[in-house]
């Protein structure tokens, strides 16, 4: 049985001033339950398992890094997609109505 899906219930005094009997309120097993003034030793304590964990990892030469190195041609491939993007974008910097007022001034000149 796993211990997350168990649900503890605890009393409330919520009935008692009317002479009902105390209901059970449910309470979420992954709700945080820890006093303020140990929060800085919970985080100490945090990044010494992290720093020890990555140690671990090291030495045992597992790592779970994925592979983000990109062959040649990719990044060939990705630089001719940004260039042709970027040429269609030159192309559209002058909407019809501002290229005739230069064309207009090109002539008169």
């Amino acid at each position: 049985m796993d211990p997350k899906a168990k649900i503890d219930k605890k009393p409330t005094n919520s009935g008692l001033e009317q002479g009902t009997p105390r209901e059970e309120e449910e309470v979420d097993p992954n709700a945080l339950d820890l006093n303020p003034d140990n929060v800085v030793d919970a985080l100490n304590a945090f990044e010494e398992f992290r720093k020890q964990k990555a140690i671990e990892e090291a030495l045992s030469g597992t790592t779970k890094k994925k592979n983000t190195a990109e062959t040649e041609e990719q990044k060939a491939a990705k630089e001719k997609v940004k260039m042709r993007l970027l040429w269609e974008k030159y192309t559209t910097i002058l909407d019809p109505q501002k290229l005739s007022v230069w064309r207009a001034l090109d002539k008169a000149l």
